[in-house]
């Protein structure tokens, strides 16, 4: 990348060594027995599988939002491999995210030192189990946005660009970057449109903000589309700021405490364990040290990271979205904030203290994260339900798969001749997964594929899977059942009920407790 032209060979030496160790942690985590894609992380690859058929999605399927970058180029090595592995998918992501790594060490470097940005980038790399794993197990759009929302930052900040890029091509990036991650997600636009009053500040000019604007719409032009033609054509999806759901005033001091005391401390080292209000305040701090930074920060880089991780926490706070510990995945947007923030610490250090403290930092990150992530290395995996460790089974690869119970269900249906199922949603995407998309299998509860739908509906034998025990086995098992099924099969965990007629959604609703 073009700020490597500005490494030392002895900076290149040292930051190589922490990208290079952050890549392993990386690599075993995902083909350790333990690492398992759920049916979020399943979807991002079967739209990489469609697309490696040239069947392009702008959008995660069922979604308002949620750019599928990270589907197009896994699907593009699928397409030139003939491999539909989903190891495309993680590394794509990997990539990204050591990307994103880069770019934030430099933006630091350029308003904080050498030093401080050591401490960014280390940090940022191994910020703890849980956000070390999501770093690859990915959504689909979380690692896209932040590499974006940082490219576009570190674009407006870099001055030495001005020496490799002339400033009218330095200006229509900015804009592009913007509007890409406006499309990875409205977390990324948030997070990148900082980079706008940044990049204005020493020459304001109308040319420059019409320039950006236009790269931007370039940018964020497959999810304008989309949306569109959503709109147009009467299409539902589920969006960030739900209108389905609104945020009333009166609510919004819940919400807030919520996303500070269960949210927030949820993703973060020691969140599991440790007082929640403890490691907010320690967030708190990390973000307020970048806060107080704007006032000594002429290069506008603390400027940019706080004013995106503020317009973040309103844009969430604002929405309809659940804030709560369930959604600990969001935390992810405020790493490139809290690492600066750690570095921010550590530059307001004498020259002498700074020495001693920054290898006590680095070394506190590596190995905190390390071993609370070996402690998940187990050789177990998570069942149907998703709550319960089961053994995993002899003769079952270990890496990127989509779970032992996917496996087994996937190989039954293809023994029985089986094209397409019915499927509760967290079963549904990775069972079709499992059988690399040649079984075509709908979920029951959110439409996320239409073609699926429609192709299952016309399936015959019909073919419900459900998880053993749940409430929709019973309902489907019993004897008051309004259509009664010709067989009943557990596997994996599941089961598996067959009809001797196809099942269109009308049949299906009528079948299950809350249709």
């Amino acid at each position: 990348m073009m700020f490597l032209q500005f490494i030392s060979r002895q900076g290149l030496w040292v930051v190589g060594g922490v990208l290079a160790l952050g890549a392993a942690v990386r690599i075993v985590l995902i083909f350790s027995p333990s690492f398992t894609l759920d049916a979020d992380k399943a979807v991002v690859y079967l739209m990489a599988v469609r697309q490696a058929h040239g069947e392009f999605s702008a959008l995660f399927w069922g979604q308002a939002y949620g750019g599928t970058l990270i589907s197009t180029l896994a699907g593009a090595l699928m397409w030139a491999s003939s491999v539909p592995t989903p190891l495309f998918v993680l590394g794509v992501t990997l990539v990204m995210t050591l990307t994103s790594a880069l770019l934030l060490w430099r933006i630091a470097v350029v308003s904080l030192g050498r030093g401080p940005a050591f401490v960014a980038l280390t940090v940022f790399l191994f910020p703890g189990a849980f956000l070390l794993r999501q770093s690859v197990d990915d959504g689909g759009f979380y690692a896209s946005s932040l590499l974006f929302a940082l490219a576009a930052i570190w674009l407006a900040v870099d001055d030495q660009l001005a020496t490799r890029l002339p400033p009218p091509a330095r200006t229509a990036l900015i804009g592009l970057a913007i509007g890409v991650a406006l499309w990875r997600s409205p977390m990324g636009f948030a997070l990148a449109v900082p980079a706008v009053g940044v990049h204005l500040r020493r020459a304001p000019r109308l040319r420059k903000l019409l320039t950006i604007g236009a790269t931007a719409l370039l940018g964020a032009a497959p999810f304008l589309v989309a949306t569109a033609v959503q709109t147009l054509g009467g299409a539902s999806g589920s969006h960030l700021l739900s209108p389905s759901a609104p945020v009333a005033l009166w609510g919004l001091s819940d919400r807030v405490r919520m996303l500070l005391l269960q949210m927030l401390p949820a993703g973060l080292p020691f969140g599991q364990t440790a007082p929640a209000k403890v490691v907010t305040a320690a967030a708190a701090v990390l973000l307020l040290a970048v806060l107080l930074r704007t006032l000594h920060d002429t290069s506008g880089a603390a400027f940019a990271l706080s004013a995106g991780a503020a317009l973040f926490l309103l844009l969430l706070t604002a929405s309809g979205n659940l804030v709560d510990r369930s959604a600990d995945r969001y935390d992810e947007f405020l790493l490139p904030a809290l690492s600066y923030g750690a570095a921010s610490l550590v530059a307001v250090a004498g020259r002498r203290l700074r020495t001693a403290v920054i290898p006590i930092v680095v070394a506190a990150a590596v190995a905190a994260t390390s071993v609370v992530l070996a402690q998940t290395l187990s050789v177990s995996e998570l069942s149907p339900n998703q709550l319960v460790a089961s053994p995993l089974a002899p003769g079952i690869a270990p890496a990127a798969r989509f779970g032992h119970d996917a496996d087994l269900i996937s190989s039954y249906l293809a023994s029985e001749h089986v094209s397409g199922a019915w499927a509760t949603y967290w079963l549904s995407y990775r069972i079709a997964a499992a059988s690399a998309g040649s079984i075509a299998v709908a979920d029951i509860e959110f439409d996320r594929y239409p073609p699926a739908r429609a192709a299952v509906a016309q399936t015959s034998p019909g073919v419900i899977v459900v998880a053993a025990g749940s409430s929709e086995q019973v309902a489907l098992a019993a004897p008051t059942a309004r259509l009664t099924p010709s067989d009943e099969v557990e596997v994996g965990g599941a089961s598996i009920f067959f009809y001797d007629h196809p099942l269109g959604e009308a049949q299906l609703l009528s079948l299950l407790p809350n249709g």
